[in-house]
């Protein structure tokens, strides 16, 4: 079984620290192909809720897109896929084994000798539901197994269903809320991710589990290895490491998702563009001075900032084709979520990477009388970036003393 799930529309890590460095789609693809290639012997499941939430287009058709090519045998028709295709036509493998479901969505499928269901926590498990489940599985309980994948649902409705004795597997999806963002939720504790003898998938698509059918899920398993960014290669000739599969940069490989973040990026691209033409008007009133200009009466504190990675931030973001990537490009340049702005490298380069005005807020009203002092505090202002998501090792007393200055 390869099981993943939960990616939440991240189709690809935000890569500013290692420890975060975790999943998207790419790596996930990549994974697939290379511990399964055209296997007849597996079974590709996924728990759902891998939309993004809230109205990310660009990150939900990539995920659309992954879906299609990704060859997976049951999707669970979750939350986030029942806001997506509110209003569209569903034609992947999804299931939601209750009479209420929308048009398209199957009760259950079966692959050779497995059949697949899905539960979603908002139905729960009543009598009625375990006794329809009874009815539809009844012709096949002697010569099929049962794998069921489920939504987030409690500790009493996984008792209540194993003691059913209708499935041989149980795999469920996150308990995270739709509010939260990815960090190491499961990496630093992976018994997070045993439920009551059943796995878990990692949140954020940061990993995928990766197990033979029958191998009971113990505590010590998920333990072994699981500080690391891979686990031993999965074969069902060798011993067992851990069946989790943390998705770090070594899985940053090509694969058939390749074309895909292409297009991914392609749109995006053309997404800074369209909000450059929108935010060029406001340049020219523009509140920022660029450090340029903060040099000429700082000029020992600004020595301290050209030596920082502060100012080599876009350049880093360059060389990963991520330069114009809005959702990037804000904890990369000066004042891209105000106006007056960055908005390109071409329309205002000396707003570029992070500088002065990041942390102490516009300067113009304070070169025109010093006595106004910058509206911002530095040490409030580290942690719109730095927040766990982006720097889960942020600590202010230990990172100010790389770029301290100022009497």
């Amino acid at each position: 079984i390869f099981a993943y799930g939960e990616i939440r529309g991240h189709t690809a890590p935000c890569g500013c620290d290692p420890l975060t460095d975790l999943g998207g789609i790419r790596r996930i693809g990549y994974l697939r192909a290379r511990e399964l290639g055209a296997k007849v012997d597996s079974l590709i499941l996924s728990t759902g809720n891998n939309f993004a939430f809230d109205d990310h287009p660009l990150e939900n058709q990539a995920i659309l897109e992954f879906e299609k090519q990704m060859g997976t045998d049951a999707i669970l028709f979750n939350r986030s896929e029942a806001r997506f295709f509110a209003k569209r036509p569903i034609s992947l493998p999804y299931i939601l084994s209750h009479n209420s479901r929308p048009e398209g969505v199957k009760y259950g499928l079966q692959k050779g000798d497995y059949i697949i269901m899905g539960l979603t926590e908002s139905y729960g498990v009543s009598d009625k539901l375990l006794k329809e489940w009874q009815q539809y599985l009844h012709p096949h309980r002697l010569k099929t197994k049962i794998i069921l994948l489920s939504g987030a649902i409690d500790d009493s409705i996984i008792e209540k269903i194993k003691l059913t004795g209708l499935f041989n597997q149980l795999i469920i999806g996150s308990s995270l809320l739709e509010s939260a963002k990815p960090d190491q939720f499961e990496k630093k504790q992976p018994g997070k991710l045993l439920r009551l003898d059943s796995y878990s998938v990692p949140s954020f698509g940061q990993g995928v589990l990766l197990f033979g059918v029958g191998v009971k899920p113990s505590l010590d398993l998920l333990k072994e290895g699981s500080s690391q960014d891979t686990s031993t290669v999965f074969s069902f000739k060798k011993k067992f490491t851990s069946p989790i599969f943390w998705l770090g940069r070594s899985f940053e490989l090509s694969s058939f998702v390749d074309p895909i973040m292409e297009k991914y990026n392609s749109g995006a691209a053309a997404e800074f563009e369209r909000m450059a033409k929108l935010r060029r008007q406001f340049l020219k009133d523009s509140l920022f001075l660029g450090e340029s200009k903060c040099q000429l009466c700082h000029q020992e504190d600004h020595l301290v900032w050209s030596k920082s990675k502060h100012s080599q931030a876009m350049l880093t973001l360059k060389q990963k084709s991520k330069h114009k990537d809005p959702s990037c490009v804000g904890c990369h340049s000066l004042g891209f979520f105000e106006k007056g702005g960055y908005v390109s490298e071409v329309d205002s380069p000396g707003f570029a990477n992070v500088q002065c005005e990041n942390c102490h807020g516009a300067g113009k009203l304070h070169s025109e009388n010093p006595l106004v002092k910058p509206k911002l505090s530095a040490k409030d202002s580290c942690v719109n970036c730095h927040n766990k998501t982006h720097s889960p090792r942020f600590d202010y007393k230990v990172y100010w003393p790389k770029i301290q200055h100022g009497k």
